[in-house]
């Protein structure tokens, strides 16, 4: 008896053995590491229709590792599913956003964050395979035995919700965070990365003349003969320059000119000032400035529109020549100021 007592608890070790052997879900585990979504700096202006982006968009990779894969023989045990939860406040007036993915509320009134994924779209719902333990989120990747890794790609834009002001976007510590479990057979993981956003900072869209410290130039016009001049209104000595600015993108300019010895507002034409030459300047003689479709450039409130700033340089071109005011042409230097004032918004 004794002998077959021995022999029955071996058998039993044995069985107990072979029960326990196929694996635990401690042996897989998965990695990742944290990620931030760079936000660039942007230029904003009143003429920013809501809806429009603000700056380009960034991207972020997260790349999840497991070891351990399978975790039994079974289907579901071949499998890990990764998972997107622990969202920041979304941006509940506008989330969803079209075209889908997720609307996330910033600091800033006016301003929200896009996200989207690729390849599964980001979505911020609540169901048994959305974020861990059921809250808002989503599945962005699987892992599957033979792999041992994935990939996928969160992109991020900020956008303009409503009625903007400049100023600092802050950075989110935690967007969203990264878990994984096996389907069926597992509850989901702690997170095992971080997805965080940078600060970005919104300025109000500018431009800053090229040329000179005290924001003038001159522009010098050829010498003529005073016969050169044939009667009222004739022109001579076509010259053409450029008024250059550097700018920001995002605002509507508009270009004016003004002067205080204006002879015609709407010809564009200012008469020689003596106290700009120095000396008795020419008689019946100013100067006639052109736009770059050779229409005269306004003395006007009006202005001339330029459309939208582009991000960099602008160059606007311009023409100026000698224009006959009276019956009677005296040789004489000319000399004409006009002040022009760039407007944006």
């Amino acid at each position: 008896m004794t002998g077959v007592a021995r022999r029955l608890a071996l058998l039993a070790l044995v069985l107990l053995c072979a029960t326990w052997a196929p694996g635990a879900w401690a042996a897989v585990k998965c990695t990742s590491t944290n990620a931030v979504l760079d936000l660039p700096d942007a230029t904003i202006s009143a003429n920013t229709a809501v809806g429009a982006p603000l700056g380009p968009p960034v991207q972020a990779t997260i790349t999840v590792t497991c070891t351990g894969l399978p975790y039994d023989s079974s289907t579901f045990g071949q499998t890990v599913t990764v998972q997107a939860g622990n969202l920041a406040a979304r941006d509940t007036a506008n989330d969803p956003p079209a075209g889908g993915g997720i609307m996330f509320k910033t600091s800033r009134a006016g301003v929200s964050l896009k996200v989207t994924a690729s390849p599964i779209q980001a979505s911020d719902n609540s169901c048994l395979r959305c974020g861990p333990g059921q809250t808002p989120g989503w599945e962005p990747a699987t892992i599957t035995y033979p792999a041992n890794s994935t990939s996928f790609t969160i992109t991020g834009q900020l956008i303009k919700t409503g009625n903007i002001s400049a100023g600092t976007v802050n950075a989110i510590s935690t967007l969203m965070q990264f878990y994984y479990y096996i389907y069926g057979i597992t509850a989901s993981s702690s997170a095992i990365s971080t997805l965080s956003t940078n600060s970005a900072v919104l300025s109000n869209a500018s431009c800053a003349l090229n040329g000179g410290d005290d924001n003038t130039f001159a522009v010098t016009l050829p010498t003529i003969s005073a016969t050169a001049l044939g009667g009222v209104g004739q022109v001579a000595g076509l010259t053409p320059f450029n008024i250059s600015y550097q700018c920001s993108s995002g605002a509507k300019l508009t270009m004016t000119m003004a002067s205080t010895t204006a002879w015609s507002t709407s010809q564009g034409v200012i008469s020689s000032s003596a106290s700009c030459s120095g000396t008795t300047p020419a008689g019946n003689v100013g100067v006639q400035v052109l736009q770059s479709s050779m229409s005269p450039m306004p003395l006007t409130s009006t202005g001339q529109s330029l459309g939208n700033s582009p991000n960099g340089t602008l160059t606007i071109p311009y023409y100026a020549q000698y224009y006959q005011t009276g019956s009677t042409v005296t040789p004489g230097p000319v000399c004409a100021t006009a002040t022009f004032t760039m407007t944006y918004k």
